[in-house]
Formats: structure tokens, C-alpha cells, sequence
């Protein structure tokens, strides 16, 4: 993966000072992005929805698991809002809009019932990154 990371100068507020940081780059969010559009794409209706999370799970614990230090908890905040819009989207093309659980709790049959990954809930807790 080149440019898999970008680095560069970051201010914190809480400490109120700047330092040298790093989070995923554009390129590598968009390819992660693009890749779950196309799993969710219509030519995948013929899919289960339990199969359709499974899958996307997959990709996101694999890019979750390399881009897990650096300021990534907007990212993941807005991959999370993107993977569930999809999802929605999906669920409801596959359905023709039949589905009442998902028009009323989207995100309660996905993340409780089917098992979707939250990147933004996932621990951040390395003791090893900060040798």
C-alpha cells in the first residue's frame, strides 16, 4: 500500500501544542469506501443480509487492523455513517421497501441483529505503540 498513511504537523487543543502526527490518507479511505460500494452494489441483491455484513466485516476489521494508530476516530466515525447509508440503501432495493425493521432501527438491525462492525467503538488501547 503506498501512501497508506499522511504525515504532518497537528495541533492538539488539549495540550495545546503542535507535534508531528499521521492518520490514514485520502487515497486509502476512498479505496475503502469505493470497495464497499461495490459490494453493496445491485448486482449483489441476490445476497443474504447476513452474508452482505459478514463480507463487510471482513474489510473493515482487515483496514480497521492496519490503520489503527493516529487520529482516526472522525474517520471511522465517517466510515461508519457511510457502511450503514450503504447498507440501508441496500437492504432496502433488495426489499423494495417491505422491510418495516429496518425503515424504523437501521442502525439497531445492523449493529445489534446482523452484527456490523462499529469501527468507532473498537479499543484504541496500544501499550506496545507507545514504545
Amino acid at each position: 500500500m503506498l501512501n497508506a498513511y499522511t504525515f504532518g504537523r497537528w495541533y492538539s487543543y488539549r495540550k495545546r501544542k503542535s507535534y508531528i502526527g499521521y492518520k490514514p490518507s485520502k487515497k486509502s479511505i476512498s479505496r475503502l469506501i469505493e470497495n464497499i460500494r461495490i459490494q453493496t452494489a445491485r448486482n449483489k441483491g441476490w445476497m443474504e443480509a447476513g452474508e452482505m455484513v459478514r463480507h463487510i466485516n471482513r474489510k473493515l476489521k482487515g483496514w480497521a487492523n492496519y490503520f489503527r494508530l493516529g487520529a482516526i476516530s472522525r474517520i471511522y466515525g465517517r466510515i461508519d455513517m457511510h457502511v450503514s447509508g450503504r447498507l440501508y440503501r441496500w437492504v432496502c432495493r433488495k426489499h423494495k421497501g417491505k422491510s418495516r425493521a429496518v425503515k424504523r432501527n437501521p442502525n439497531e438491525f445492523f449493529y445489534d441483529k446482523l452484527g456490523l462492525i462499529k469501527l468507532s467503538k473498537i479499543p484504541r488501547i496500544f501499550p506496545w505503540a507507545k514504545a
